[in-house]
C-alpha cells in the first residue's frame, strides 16, 4: 500500500483503463480524466490526451524568467505535437 497523504489529485488521459482508474481510487487518489488542455494553477497546465499509441499526456509549467517547461512521458505522440496541443487552447 502506498504511504500518502490520503486525498492527492491524479490527472490521467480520459482513455486511461479501468484497471489503473480503480487502482489509483483504491490508493485514496482523486482520479481526474483529463482530454483537453487543462490549467491546474497559474502557469502549469496538463496537456489533453494525446494518441501515440497509447494515449499520453504531458505536463507544461512556464517559469518565470526561464520560458516554458514541458514535461513528456514516453512522447509517443511527439513532442512537436504536444506543445501543438498546447497552444491550441
Amino acid at each position: 500500500m502506498a504511504k500518502i497523504k490520503p486525498g492527492p489529485t491524479v490527472y490521467v488521459p480520459s482513455h486511461t483503463n479501468r484497471y489503473t482508474i480503480e487502482r489509483a481510487s483504491n490508493l485514496e487518489f482523486r482520479v481526474v480524466r483529463i482530454s483537453n488542455n487543462t490549467w491546474i494553477d497559474k502557469g502549469a497546465a496538463i496537456i489533453g490526451e494525446l494518441y501515440g499509441p497509447p494515449y499520453e499526456q504531458a505536463l507544461a509549467i512556464n517559469l518565470k524568467n526561464h520560458g516554458l517547461l514541458v514535461f513528456v512521458g514516453c512522447n509517443h505522440p511527439e513532442v512537436v505535437n504536444i506543445v501543438k496541443k498546447l497552444f491550441k487552447t
